[in-house]
């Protein structure tokens, strides 16, 4: 929420973490970085990003789902 963009996050039964985000170069660089750092106490072994088609942004603020 802090960066601006939309979209949304959550824990996969692997372990993993799956983001979706829509935002600005910027803004998407900048939520790489810090999911690269992941919080405090975490372990991040890599970060991958791909580029799907273009699809419209979800409505309203970034969402954690479950």
């Amino acid at each position: 929420m802090e960066l601006g963009i939309r979209g949304w996050v959550r824990n996969r039964d692997d372990g993993s973490v799956e983001v979706a985000a829509w935002g600005s170069e910027v803004q998407l660089e900048t939520l790489s970085a810090a999911l690269g750092q992941g919080p405090r106490w975490s372990s991040v072994d890599a970060v991958l990003c791909d580029r799907p088609p273009e699809t419209q942004a979800p409505a309203g603020q970034f969402s954690i789902r479950s």
